[in-house]
């Protein structure tokens, strides 16, 4: 398992995604997945999937059933 250090883009992203109101916690787990440039970030809570399109993030946020269909 490889540790991400907290950074400060990661910290500036985290500020950047609580504008659009993402969670604390959700814009945290949000920043450290785009520091590793995934691809997907996947979640079932509908109100997150909302806000982070509005963010114009570099990675998809998307519930389970979306992943398959895309991946598949």
């Amino acid at each position: 398992m490889e540790k991400i250090q907290y950074s400060n883009a990661i910290a500036k992203e985290e500020q950047r995604l609580k504008k659009f109101n993402i969670h604390f916690m959700d814009a945290y787990h949000i920043a450290y997945a785009e520091s590793k440039k995934l691809d997907y970030f996947i979640t079932v809570d509908k109100q997150l999937i909302n806000a982070s399109k509005r963010a114009n993030l570099e990675l998809k946020v998307v519930n389970h059933i979306e992943f398959i269909m895309e991946v598949m």
